[in-house]
């Protein structure tokens, strides 16, 4: 299990069960800082925002954009990201994920 910051602008957490958490805050992301610049979270040293994106993905899984990408009952629409989530939500959507069967290949 890991946990990283993203862009200054959010963080991944891999999980044991092999899927990684992406919550993201920042310029680009679906959340209040959407159209903010890009370079704002660099220039500060505090950055929130009140709604996120999350995103799930196998964590082993390649690149950004061929990732395999999870579906979370209850949360996914048709998209691989989630947006517009505030703080409790945000946590239900990392519970839902972390309680998934688990997605490591046994050897």
């Amino acid at each position: 299990m890991t946990i990283s910051i993203v862009g200054h602008k959010g963080f991944q957490i891999a999980l044991s069960n092999g899927i990684t958490v992406s919550v993201q805050f920042g310029p680009g992301n679906y959340c209040e800082r959407r159209e903010e610049d890009f370079t704002a979270p660099e220039e500060s040293d505090f950055w929130s925002s009140q709604t996120a994106e999350v995103a799930a993905f196998v964590t082993n899984s390649a690149e950004a954009l061929s990732r395999n990408w999870v579906h979370v009952d209850g949360f996914n629409s048709g998209d691989d990201v989630v947006g517009w989530l505030d703080a409790d939500e945000v946590v239900k959507f990392i519970g839902k994920v972390a309680a998934m069967p688990n997605r490591t290949k046994v050897a």
